[in-house]
This record gives C-alpha cells, structure tokens and sequence, in this order.
C-alpha cells in the first residue's frame, strides 16, 4: 500500500508548493479551484488513498449542470495532476479514471461595424483616456490585454518595409514565444 497516508488538505498544500516552486502561471486558478471546489466537496480530511473514481464521475455530474464544461474539465485536470503527482510521491497506489467533459468548439463570434461603433464610442466616454487607443490596438491586432499593456515604443516599428508594413513585436505573450504582429 501507499507509505505515507495523506489527507486531501495536505496533499493539496503540497501540490500549491510543488506548482509555485516551478514557477506555475496557472497557481492562482489551482488554488481557487483546490479551496473553493475541490476541497469543500471532497473534505481536506479525505485521506487521498480513499479518492475514488465514482465519487469524482459524481462530482462531475454535478458540476456539469451548473458550469460550463470548459470549467468542469479545468478543474478536473487540476484534480487529475494532484492526484498523479499523489500517487508519484507515494501517497496512493492508483488514480481513479478521470473522464474529461468533451469541451465545446470554442465559441466564435465577432463585433459588427455597428457594434464596434458603439464599442469605441463607449471607451471614448470611459475617465481612462488611454481606453480607445488600448482598444482599438486590440480589436485590429487581436493581441491580448498583457501583450498590449507590456508594449513600448522599441517594439513597435511604424517603418517597416518603408512604413508599408509596420509592425509590433510582442515578447510577453501567453506562449512565451515571441510574436510579430502587422498594424
């Protein structure tokens, strides 16, 4: 059997310190997920070893009704890499299946003229005066709302090709690859 019993609680703080020690973008959402989900439902004091594949097919069940699956599918991957990091570290000696939610295409849709009008004339209104500008690079870049916060002047280049193809070169993207991106 497992060599060291661990409660959820405690697995769950480990598993926070294991994720910030790596540097992990996505701690925040892990610890809301953990504290306000996961832990609630299956109790911090659910010895891990006892986590069982049932008890998590209901807990989707339940989620499902009431979020998104994207949300239920993000939680449960959180839950997933737990408890096989769990399982690694010794503390259980199986993973119970975890059926993922199938996620929906992500859903597309895009501002008509009307609505970017409308869009625009409302950030004109806004007390930030950098809001149109901000908003404008956005809807013609589609580059994100860090990327575009992150931006000075040396990254963007208006002279390009002879100012016919100017471009912004963006270095924090959500990959971490740099990207160019024509204006």
């Amino acid at each position: 059997g497992p060599k060291v019993a661990r409660t959820l609680g405690e697995l769950a703080d480990e598993y926070l310190r294991y994720k910030a020690d790596r540097g992990k973008r996505s701690l925040k959402d892990d610890r809301r997920i953990l504290k306000t989900r996961i832990l609630p439902t299956f109790g911090p004091d659910l010895p891990v070893r006892k986590v069982t594949g049932p008890a998590i097919a209901q807990y989707e069940r339940e989620r499902i009704g009431k979020v998104s699956a994207y949300t239920v599918a993000n939680e449960l991957t959180v839950f997933r890499h737990m408890l096989r990091l769990a399982k690694r570290w010794g503390y259980t000696d199986q993973v119970p299946d975890i059926e993922m939610p199938k996620k929906p295409e992500a859903r597309m849709r895009y501002l008509d003229e009307d609505e970017i009008g409308r869009f625009l004339k409302a950030c004109a209104a806004s007390r930030n005066p950098y809001l149109p500008a901000i908003v404008s690079l956005a809807l013609n870049t589609g580059a994100r709302k860090e990327e575009i916060l992150g931006l000075t002047w040396e990254r963007i280049d208006l002279a390009a090709d002879f100012g016919l193809s100017a471009k912004i070169t963006l270095y924090k993207t959500k990959s971490g690859k740099p990207r160019g991106i024509p204006l």
